[in-house]
């Protein structure tokens, strides 16, 4: 059995984690949000997609928003290929001039 990983909660990535569990996937999710988390791991989103029912098999955990709400670099090791991104909101101008 494949097991994915899926960061976000949201509409997309509840879909997401909803097809993959259609065809035979092991997910967990990653919520910024324990109420969001704590729903899901219920069976249900009801924030974004409340007539969806999640099977048993997905899980959520919700460590994000601790390590990554106000992060500004990302690292991720990647397999032994590391890889360090920015966050989205420090791709604008007035960040890339200033704070980065």
């Amino acid at each position: 059995m494949t097991h994915v990983a899926v960061m976000g909660t949201g509409s997309w990535g509840t879909a997401f984690t909803s097809v993959l569990s259609d065809a035979g996937c092991t997910v967990t999710m990653w919520a910024r949000r324990q109420e969001v988390a704590d729903q899901i791991n219920a069976g249900c989103n009801t924030d974004y997609l409340p007539d969806l029912r999640l099977p048993e098999t997905v899980r959520v955990r919700s460590i994000l928003g601790r390590f990554l709400e106000h992060s500004r670099v990302f690292w991720f090791d990647n397999g032994g290929d590391p890889a360090a991104w920015i966050g989205s909101a420090d791709m604008m101008h007035r960040n890339l001039d200033r704070r980065v």
